[in-house]
């Protein structure tokens, strides 16, 4: 069986039986979902006579493309899609998830998020794959929503130091031969990237900076298909992410409770899939747990087709007209980060 993959909590995140992030190690089973479901009951679901309202979220990362094999910077202005492995690795996620009854699969706009988010809401259409498969069960509501999609990187969407072959990753990375002049070129993006990364970092509202030609000299040819349409080539600040990021989050949750009603006493639970990107999740993870983003920007592991937990509580009287935060940021605990055992 692999090894449970867990991240730490970033050091400006009190570590706490409440959000630390090991994981129960479990042997495996023909459901997959058993090592999930027992990890998160391991970290004490926070179910009590008192609570009132339950949301549950499962950020997911998309699977696997070529661009993440090849070690491409892949940012909001290229919508790469899933390659083979991705799409199993999407599927790998979708059993980890099955017995968790899921209200809503929600996704970025971008392919690789859309079509792993599109196998994890197929497996729970009409009860799915759900070994208590109940055919009267609803189908769990499918969103798409741009405030998921990845950072803008700007100038350095497509930018990999060891730019290779397609294939040759699996076969023999050493024997890669690169003109002196091109590593040059290379080491000076790779510095400037570094540069701009270290600003982005320390000062929420500084963007990448924009790219304004249409081609890349660090994109292949046959690549540059991917561009999106709208806002190609813009770079993003940590705050924009954050704005946006949590805006969907709030949406998301809205669509859940506007569809159905609101869960009134018992623990009952509203489960929330959302699929979107690596950068996007960590700066997403910061701000849900800390209601800041800086505290642990681009310090929480996210694998391809990962999942994370975190949870909503509120405990207060039925009568109370103020059960859900006017904001989203800061009021979650985390259950697992970076849970990777499925896969």
């Amino acid at each position: 069986m692999n090894k449970t993959t867990t991240s730490e909590a970033p050091a400006s995140i009190p570590t706490t039986e409440e959000n630390t992030t090991t994981a129960t190690n479990a042997t495996a089973t023909a459901t997959m979902s058993i090592p999930l479901v027992s990890a998160i009951v391991a970290k004490k679901a926070p179910l009590s006579a008192r609570t009132r309202t339950v949301v549950r979220v499962y950020l997911v990362r998309h699977g696997e493309t070529n661009w993440n094999l090849r070690g491409k910077i892949q940012g909001g202005g290229y919508d790469v899609p899933l390659n083979d492995n991705g799409r199993e690795q999407a599927r790998k996620s979708a059993l980890a998830l099955r017995d968790i009854p899921l209200d809503i699969v929600a996704s970025s706009s971008l392919a690789r998020a859309k079509e792993t988010a599109d196998i994890v809401w197929e497996h729970h259409r009409r009860g799915g794959d759900n070994a208590n498969n109940n055919n009267n069960a609803k189908d769990p509501l499918r969103i798409v929503d741009k405030g998921f999609d990845e950072m803008r990187f700007g100038i350095f969407e497509g930018f990999g130091y060891k730019k290779r072959v397609h294939g040759q990753e699996e076969k023999n990375p050493a024997a890669e031969e690169m003109d002196p002049e091109r590593v040059k070129v290379l080491e000076g993006i790779l510095a400037h990237f570094l540069v701009e990364k270290d600003k982005v970092k320390k000062d929420t509202d500084y963007c990448f900076p924009s790219r304004a030609e249409s081609s890349s000299a660090t994109v292949d040819a046959e690549d540059e298909i991917y561009q999106v349409g709208e806002d190609f080539g813009k770079g993003e600040s940590q705050h924009i992410v954050e704005e946006r990021s949590v805006g969907g989050l709030s949406r998301t949750i809205d669509a859940v409770l506007n569809e159905q009603e609101q869960p009134q006493g018992g623990g009952e639970t509203k489960h929330v899939a959302i699929v979107s990107h690596g950068r996007t999740n960590k700066v997403l993870l910061a701000s849900m747990m800390t209601g800041d983003v800086r505290n642990g920007y681009g310090t929480v592991e996210q694998s391809n087709a990962n999942i994370n937990v975190l949870d909503y509580t509120y405990e207060g009287p039925e009568d109370s007209t103020d059960r859900l935060p006017s904001s989203w940021k800061g009021v979650w605990t985390a259950r697992l980060l970076n849970y990777t055992d499925h896969v």
